[in-house]
């Protein structure tokens, strides 16, 4: 019996290790396609050129992480006469996003691993009238991968150099397989991640046998990659998650305060994503599934003070 005990705990602690590492690895939104064959689509590149000064070390001339304690969710405030993007997400309930949003749909992300099929289905994404955009995931026996998400772009690249992007959202609670995730992408994507990748906001769970959500923030570009956590933030509330991207570092920020500076190579403009996945670094999805939503209530783009 004790040899038994021994080899079942020995089990548990290598799934552990496993799931640590996959949700490692989740850092790299990787946009390639699959075709329905599951052979790779040539639209992406899973990896692009190194910077010409080579690899850079991701702890160089980066500033001290600041410590994040859980601090009360602050209100909304009224837009920038200065952004350079803004959609407040207003309109009555039901409606689509403005224009200014284009989808992704179909299945096959992330190399096939997520278990998601993305669609422009009002059951998926719409306005709630209240001021909010709403991304929920599904569960869809009807569909490849048994649910149904969306995933919203930006129709032009309003990030670069010089500005702050600041997404005001807030999750359901932890669900293991949600991989909600706010994010840019530089253009083309086909050069990822040369054209660089910033998660201003990503959460999976963090481990399979007691989940728990802690926003995290990362970054890709062709030399270098890193990121953390906004630990001590409840992603369930309201918060402001916030990028600053001046001269070659981005600087990252939760409701204003500081969390982390870290170097950042990539110089291309770049489009906003908007999505919730299922599986992959989210873990195998529950089952059963409970509707999983993502809320936004703004996405600015501001000039970097």
């Amino acid at each position: 019996m004790k040899r038994l005990l021994i080899v079942v705990l020995a089990v548990v602690c290598a799934a552990a290790l496993l799931w640590g590492a996959r949700a490692y690895l989740g850092y790299f939104h990787r946009v390639q396609r699959v075709t329905a064959d599951g052979a790779a689509s040539p639209s992406a590149s899973p990896s692009g050129p190194p910077s010409p000064s080579g690899p850079a070390s991701p702890s160089a001339s980066r500033a001290p992480r600041a410590a994040v304690t859980a601090r009360a969710s602050p209100p909304p405030s009224r837009p920038p006469a200065d952004a350079l993007f803004d959609d407040e997400f207003s309109g009555p309930a039901g409606a689509a996003p403005s224009s200014r949003w284009d989808y992704d749909t179909g299945y096959g992300w992330d190399d096939g691993r997520t278990r998601q099929t993305y669609t422009s289905s009002r059951q998926n994404s719409a306005l709630d009238g209240e001021g909010h955009l709403v991304i929920t995931a599904r569960a869809d026996a009807s569909v490849r991968g048994g649910h149904t998400s969306a995933r919203l772009q930006t129709a032009g690249t309003p990030f670069r150099r010089g500005t702050e992007i600041q997404i005001r959202a807030r999750t359901s609670p932890v669900e293991v397989g949600a991989w909600p995730a706010a994010w840019t992408l530089g253009e083309p994507e086909s050069d990822w991640p040369a054209v660089g990748e910033v998660d201003v906001l990503e959460n999976w769970p963090s481990d399979p046998v007691h989940p728990s959500f802690t926003p995290h923030f990362a970054y890709h570009t062709g030399s270098s990659k890193d990121g953390g956590q906004y630990a001590g933030v409840d992603p369930t509330r309201w918060h402001v998650y916030q990028a600053r991207w001046t001269g070659g570092r981005m600087e990252f920020l939760v409701d204003g305060r500081p969390v982390a500076t870290e170097p950042y190579a990539a110089t291309a403009r770049a489009t906003v994503v908007l999505n919730v996945a299922v599986g992959y670094v989210g873990g195998p999805p529950a089952v059963p599934w409970k509707d999983f939503r993502m809320e936004v209530d703004y996405v600015r783009v501001v000039p970097a003070g």
